[in-house]
């Protein structure tokens, strides 16, 4: 998995030296090189997330956490949840049945129904363009948006906390739940 995370830091980090910054054609919500790349990346580790993590347990964390949310602060998190939701497939939201009021019972029950299927069709659902946006978003308050040494660090730091929540979650020699 380490290996995966360099090559992915490597080429970006190229990409940003030889384009000069990190915005790689996007213009005016255009897709371009940054959704080509940045995306299908992300998409890559989402993936590895998901086959190497403990699902079981996952689902049990993610219910908890749930109902522990006051009402107000749930309806604040799933409205940024949901702004991403929103742009995939519209089958795909009918399927799971997200809606915009979805409430704080029903999001539990559809966590506890996810399987790791579930999973990899939401990952390869979701548009390159939109996770390119998110992942742009994090460098909008970087002093040093731009450079290729803050990408870089920004890369190392997203994979460091991608791998310690693996450990976390799965265990490093757990098994793979289903």
């Amino acid at each position: 998995m380490k290996t995966v995370g360099s090559i992915v830091a490597i080429l970006i980090l190229g990409l940003v030296i030889l384009t000069g910054s990190f915005s790689l054609g996007m213009a005016a919500g255009e897709p371009g090189v940054e959704a080509k790349i940045v995306g299908p990346a992300f998409k890559t580790l989402a993936k590895a997330y998901v086959a190497t993590a403990n699902l079981k347990e996952v689902r049990s964390k993610s219910v908890a956490r749930v109902e522990s949310m006051r009402e107000d602060h749930f309806r604040k998190r799933y409205a940024q949840v949901y702004a991403v939701l929103n742009k995939l497939p519209v089958k795909l939201l009918i399927k799971y049945g997200v809606t915009q009021s979805l409430s704080k019972d029903q999001a539990v029950v559809l966590i506890r129904g996810l399987e790791k299927k579930d999973l990899y069709e939401i990952v390869d659902a979701v548009p390159d363009e939109v996770i390119a946006q998110e992942f742009r978003k994090t460098f909008e308050n970087d002093d040093l948006q731009g450079s290729a040494s803050s990408l870089m660090v920004r890369v190392k730091e997203t994979w460091g906390d991608i791998m310690k929540k693996i450990d976390e979650i799965s265990g490093k020699n757990a098994p793979v739940a289903r």
